[in-house]
This record gives C-alpha cells, structure tokens and sequence, in this order.
C-alpha cells in the first residue's frame, strides 16, 4: 500500500501543479511558440549556431514527404549520386551477401520516395547483374534542397572559444 502511495503522489503533485499553474504555463509556451521564428542563434558551450529562418531553403509538400521517408545512409547514398550509377551484382535476386541486401533494400527505399528509378542493365564481362539509379526530376531537386540546406548551416555555424 505505502508503495502505491508513493508511486501516486509525485504523478498527483505535477498534474496539481500543472492545474493550479496551467494559464502561466499555456503563456509561456505560446509567446515562446509566437518568437521561434524569430530566434536566429543558438549557444550550447563554446558552440553557437547562428541560423535565421528566413536563410533556409524551403521545400515542396512533395519533397518535404520524400525526403521525410529516408534515413541518414539514404540521405548520404542521395547525395552521393551522380545523375545515373551503376551497381554491379544487385539486379539479381537479394544476395546472401549482407552488403548486397543492405545496398538493395537502400535503393529500393530511395525508388520508393520516387526520388530515383532503377533500371536493369545490360550485363558485361566484369558486371553481373547491374542495376542502374537514374535520379528522377524530384530525386535532383531533393539533392538541390540537402545542399542547400547544408550551405546554410555551414554559413550560419560559428564556433567560439
């Protein structure tokens, strides 16, 4: 019973609290939520990052849901693309190799955000089973956008000491 009691009474105290104090907190937040655009810097430590929203790229509905579906090695396998590649070995059936499996299942997850398109190849002495990514016209604005993107962070960052 006094275990119940004190498992209770801190949850009890914070939602009191929470009651009795609720129109200064409901305050606070929306005056931070009104400023938010308004704050251009940040300082953790010696770190400050300075960033006005108004410096960043801005993105499409369509592109902001695209790139909301991919995960930072899709990002990086994204960007690292030229506007076509070929990858030898993946147009076969998933290899038992997990490099393979893992380099398919990337690229068919960036195909699925409709960002490239895959393509088998004609097959070559030294290419078994090549798969060619085209970049599609959405695949090229993302990679624009992550640029873009990165340029303002890099130009907004300052570190002092």
């Amino acid at each position: 019973m006094i275990e119940f009691v004190r498992a209770v009474a801190w949850p009890s105290v914070v939602l009191i609290g929470l009651y009795l104090f609720y129109p200064h907190v409901d305050t606070i937040l929306n005056s931070f939520a009104r400023r938010a655009d308004q704050i251009d810097g940040i300082k953790l430590g010696s770190l400050e990052i300075n960033v006005k929203a108004s410096n960043l790229p801005t993105a499409s509905k369509r592109l902001a849901v695209a790139i909301s579906a991919l995960d930072k090695d899709k990002i990086q396998t994204l960007i690292s693309l030229s506007s076509e590649i070929n990858y030898c070995g993946l147009a076969g059936e998933p290899s038992s190799d997990d490099f393979s499996r893992s380099r398919q299942a990337m690229l068919w997850g960036i195909e699925n955000a409709a960002l490239i398109t895959l393509v088998r190849s004609a097959e070559t002495d030294n290419c078994k089973a090549p798969l060619t990514a085209k970049l599609t016209a959405l695949g090229e604005e993302a990679r624009e956008f992550i640029f873009a993107l990165i340029g303002a962070q890099v130009q907004g960052a300052a570190v002092t000491k």
